[in-house]
């Protein structure tokens, strides 16, 4: 693979084995356990409800869930 990430360090602080490949290793771990993480991995992603994740963007504008966070995030004390 050209991809730089792939490339294998040699050092005394790194892993011999790529990012890549340890994913890989590990997504077959948990086949043994579930034969549809792949599936569920994929699903995860097309699932997201945006009031709940910590930030994203559109191409255009990044939204941050700090934006309204004291609007939603409030709960007024109804004594």
């Amino acid at each position: 693979c050209a991809c730089r990430f792939t490339e294998q360090e040699d050092t005394e602080h790194f892993s011999t084995q790529s990012k890549r490949q340890e994913m890989k290793e590990l997504i077959q771990h948990y086949r043994t356990i579930n034969p549809y993480v792949d599936i569920n991995i994929f699903r995860s992603v097309h699932r997201v409800n945006l009031n709940t994740i910590i930030g994203y963007h559109d191409g255009e504008k990044e939204y941050s869930f700090l934006d309204d966070y004291d609007k939603k995030g409030c709960v007024e004390d109804e004594s």
